[in-house]
C-alpha cells in the first residue's frame, strides 16, 4: 500500500512470555515498530535477538512462522540464547537447505503477515526475544 518500491524495509516483531503467557499454542507476536508487514512484501533477511533465555516445563519445541507454515522462519531455537541470523536455522520460506541459500518470501495474505511462535510439547516459563525483519515492496 504505502511502502515504496524497492526499498527494503525494518519491520519490528516482539515475543514476551510476560505479556503474552506461553501455553501450548500458537501465539501472534507483537508489532513494535512503526510499520506492520503486510501482504505482497517480500521479507529478505531476519535476525532474532533472545533477550531472556526460553524456559519450560521440560523441553518446549519453538517454531517461527506465520499461519500458513508455522515453522517457515525458523525451526526449533529454544537451545539459542543469543542472536539468530537467517539460514541459521533453516525455515522452509527462507532458507534452502539443499543449495544452503536465502530464499525469498513474498507474504501472500494478510494471516501470513503476522510472526507468530509456535509452541509444542511443553509449556513455556520464561522468555522473550525480538524479531528484525527486512522486507521490500516489489
Amino acid at each position: 500500500m504505502g511502502f515504496p518500491k524497492g526499498q527494503e524495509l525494518t519491520f519490528k516483531y516482539e515475543y514476551d512470555f510476560a505479556v503474552s503467557g506461553g501455553a501450548v499454542s500458537s501465539i501472534a507476536l507483537v508489532n513494535k515498530g512503526i510499520n506492520a508487514l503486510e501482504a505482497g512484501l517480500i521479507i529478505t533477511d531476519f535476525i532474532m535477538h533472545i533477550e531472556t533465555a526460553f524456559d519450560g516445563t521440560a523441553t518446549p519445541v519453538l517454531l517461527l512462522g506465520n499461519a500458513g507454515d508455522v515453522d517457515g522462519y525458523s525451526v526449533d531455537f529454544y537451545a539459542k540464547t543469543s542472536v539468530l541470523n537467517l539460514g541459521e536455522l533453516a525455515g522452509a520460506l527462507v532458507w534452502d537447505n539443499a543449495n544452503d541459500a536465502a530464499l525469498y518470501y513474498k507474504i501472500g495474505s494478510a494471516a501470513d503477515a503476522i510472526p507468530r511462535l509456535d509452541i509444542s510439547v511443553q509449556a513455556l516459563t520464561a522468555g522473550k526475544f525480538t524479531v528484525y525483519f527486512k522486507a521490500m515492496r516489489p
